[in-house]
């Protein structure tokens, strides 16, 4: 894969975020809980729950409802910051399928003002599935220009030809169970990356799973045969399967307190490493 040669790396960091090098790449590990990387001009977020206090305020919880505004902020203050040519965000962006039905006209225009003129990904999550009433199709988020959503603008798989590079994963389509990495696709270009949200059961335990919905296993994983497997849905950070596919989840920043930083290599390799998150003054 020929990569493009990135421009030198002069962004003014403030306290609250991290200059990174991973194998020569530069790279911030933002004190939002974002990953920017520069040379692919990408930043990359997850578990916003976009309207999680008024989901619980139906359900007679109450909590302040300015959550979405404060989280859309500070993507602003992020995108702001870096001018990323594209957003990628791995599930969970509302708390719920209601989200469109709450959420208020003035956070849906903040919403697509800041993905103007940029590339988007996401793949719904357990919290925010691509039902037919989902907060994905009643916000007409097919109408954002550069917006790619797996399971809704994009059956299965998003190509970036010009990085010979496709990103494959299953959307979760309602709240019911169902195996994220069914029917693994089969390999088209040089980079072969898979996304799934779900949990993992190791092998001890598999025919008395600890959690009984949304199943991961090591002959899944290996199934792939992805040269990535990105997962989403536990809140901590672990590497998972048998080791025949690099498989991985980043978990919650806020509460690990680190990211997952993925290089894909001119020399075919694949280097993960997991990197602090400054959320405070050094």
């Amino acid at each position: 894969m020929l990569e493009p040669e990135p421009e030198p790396f002069r962004l003014v960091l403030d306290a609250t975020a991290q200059a990174l090098s991973v194998c020569g790449e530069p790279l911030v590990a933002d004190g939002s809980g974002a990953l920017y990387w520069h040379g692919e001009r990408t930043l990359l977020v997850a578990d916003l729950h976009l309207e999680k206090g008024s989901s619980y305020a139906v359900r007679g919880t109450l909590l302040p409802p300015y959550d979405t505004r404060e989280t859309l902020a500070r993507l602003a203050e992020a995108i702001e910051r870096y001018d990323p040519a594209r957003v990628i965000a791995l599930g969970d962006s509302f708390q719920d399928a209601g989200g469109a039905n709450r959420i208020g006209a003035d956070d849906l225009d903040r919403l697509e003002a800041l993905q103007a003129d940029r590339e988007g990904i996401g793949i719904a999550g357990n919290h925010d599935p691509v039902t037919k009433d989902s907060v994905y199709n009643r916000g007409g988020f097919a109408a954002i220009p550069n917006l790619c959503i797996l399971g809704m603008t994009h059956p299965e798989i998003v190509v970036f030809d010009e990085y010979e590079l496709e990103i494959w994963g299953h959307a979760h389509r309602d709240y019911h169970d169902m195996k994220p990495l069914r029917d693994p696709r089969p390999r088209a270009a040089r980079w072969h990356i898979t996304m799934a949200h779900g949990h993992y059961e190791p092998p001890e335990t598999w025919h008395n799973p600890l959690r009984p919905s949304w199943l991961i296993s090591d002959a899944m994983i290996a199934a792939t045969e992805a040269d990535y497997l990105a997962l989403g849905h536990w809140d901590r950070a672990a590497q998972v399967g048998g080791g025949a596919v690099p498989a991985y989840y980043s978990g919650s920043p806020d509460y690990v307190g680190t990211v997952n930083l993925v290089r894909l290599t001119a020399a075919g390799e694949v280097v993960v490493t997991r990197e602090n998150v400054v959320t405070g003054a050094p």
